[in-house]
């Protein structure tokens, strides 16, 4: 068994260097294109599930990441 894990994108927060801990705030732009870069780098990667935080960044990640692939996702 093998274990991937990754990080959500950037978001503003991450810019300022606020802490978030769980507030719920979205990717920005640089963000959604660091998972969508990130998507295309597991292209060839076979996954069986995504397990994810349900705080927004994390959500928008998995779900770019799973475009076109249609991997179960729990939140």
């Amino acid at each position: 068994m093998s274990i991937l894990l990754t990080r959500h994108g950037q978001t503003n927060w991450n810019v300022q260097k606020k802490v978030m801990g769980r507030c719920d705030e979205p990717l920005n732009e640089k963000g959604k294109e660091q998972a969508y870069e990130t998507r295309d780098n597991l292209k060839d990667t076979y996954i069986d599930l995504i397990i994810c935080s349900p705080l927004q960044r994390t959500k928008q990640t998995a779900e770019i990441i799973n475009e076109e692939r249609n991997i179960p996702i729990i939140y």
